[in-house]
């Protein structure tokens, strides 16, 4: 590893991620922490407090950026996304083995269920109205919102639970109608925000754990995920939105050739877990979509700084001269209690490896 020599940038975070955007050089790569939880410890903030209190999360996050100087626009939700929404539990994180708000009651535990479910209104469900606070805040600032989507997989996965899988199997129609209203109301919540801020100041985020290949097959993905993912990418942009990140989360290897079928954008933003090869996912996304990705979170929690700045380097070195971009990136959400000194080795290694 080669001594500390800091170099300085020729460009500001939001000038090289407009850039990038923009298809423009940038002056090196861009780095995406994937921080949430991560931002609570490292400034002293308790878990609670972190998702109830929006105006210090927001600050936490704004620490955390300016002490690893990192390119990601600020985000605030989590992936309990639809189960408090339409009309279940969750719990705010505690301890420091929480790495979210966990899920204590699924609003669907039968199929009878079902039928009480209805479409909620995004201005008073859940987490949006935390979301919206800190999107507000966001827009005071003079920042990009962000607004955390989902997928219509994910929210219908939080709001049934483990019947979700077995009804794949066994009553595919009552499937497609929870999907129907999951898709319904992505939009909508995207719609409140264009509304709100306009759609040239909106960044809405997907993310795709569900479709992933270690909790359904390519086929079922390619018959439930797919087309909803696909209808609600289609919708967002037709707002006038000019791009969505999407966070492509775990195995999803035998899934790629279809994502190809998807509208991100252009270009879009697409991260990956460390499950995906960062070549494979450049063959498949990158002529549509910036590149994130994608150390292991796991590796970056209980390994050396020297491991973590090598990962972060050949990660660079992949995705680099991707043709849309590239931003190196944790593979999923930052663990949060990984060493700081693992965390600055994926900032080192930009600094060392990924100038143009």
């Amino acid at each position: 590893m080669s001594a500390w020599i800091m170099k300085e940038d020729k460009m500001t975070a939001q000038e090289r991620t407009d850039a990038l955007m923009q298809g423009k050089v940038v002056d090196h790569v861009g780095l995406h922490l994937f921080a949430r939880l991560y931002c609570s410890y490292a400034t002293g903030l308790a878990p609670n407090e972190f998702y109830t209190n929006v105006e210090k999360n927001f600050d936490a996050q704004k620490w955390v950026q300016e002490m690893y100087g990192h390119d990601e626009t600020l985000k605030y939700g989590a992936a309990t996304v639809g189960a408090w929404e339409f009309g279940g539990d969750i719990r705010m994180p505690s301890s420091e083995y929480d790495q979210s708000p966990t899920i204590i009651k699924h609003p669907v535990e039968s199929a009878e269920d079902v039928n009480d479910l209805k479409i909620p209104d995004p201005k008073t469900a859940g987490l949006v109205p935390l979301c919206m606070e800190f999107s507000k805040i966001q827009n005071r600032e003079g920042q990009m919102t962000s607004v955390l989507v989902g997928s219509p997989m994910l929210l219908a996965a939080n709001i049934c639970g483990d019947m979700l899988p077995l009804w794949m199997v066994k009553d595919s129609d009552l499937v497609h109608h929870i999907l129907r209203m999951t898709t319904d109301f992505c939009i909508s919540v995207t719609k409140l925000w264009v509304d709100t801020f306009g759609a040239e100041n909106v960044e809405p985020r997907t993310a795709t754990p569900i479709e992933s290949n270690n909790m359904i097959s390519p086929k079922h993905f390619e018959e439930f995920g797919l087309p909803y993912l696909g209808e609600l990418h289609d919708s967002i942009l037709s707002m006038g939105i000019k791009y969505i990140y999407c966070h492509i989360c775990g195995e999803q290897n035998k899934n790629l050739p279809l994502y190809e079928n998807i509208s991100f954008g252009n270009p879009g933003i697409a991260s990956f877990g460390h499950e995906v090869d960062i070549n494979d996912a450049i063959k498949h996304l990158g002529e549509q979509c910036v590149i994130v990705g994608n150390v292991e979170p796991a590796r970056i929690l209980t390994e050396s700084a020297n491991t973590v700045y090598e990962l972060s380097r050949e990660c660079i070195e992949k995705g680099k001269n991707a043709p849309r971009g590239f931003a190196l990136g944790a593979g999923c959400e930052m663990a949060p209690l990984a060493p700081p000194v693992n965390v600055w080795a994926l900032k080192k290694a930009v600094n060392d490896f990924g100038w143009y």
